[in-house]
């Protein structure tokens, strides 16, 4: 049962660490959309 729980965590992501880079990304996008929109509206 050890080995098979080490394996499930090796192979790939978490739950949690998918979650938590989700979460960054959408931080990073929620930063970073007004600044392209009032940069968009400043061009006309």
């Amino acid at each position: 049962m050890h080995c098979c729980r080490t394996f499930l965590n090796t192979r790939g992501f978490t739950l949690i660490e998918l979650l938590i880079v989700i979460a960054i990304i959408l931080i990073l996008i929620g930063i970073a959309l007004p600044n392209f929109l009032e940069a968009q509206v400043r061009a006309r």
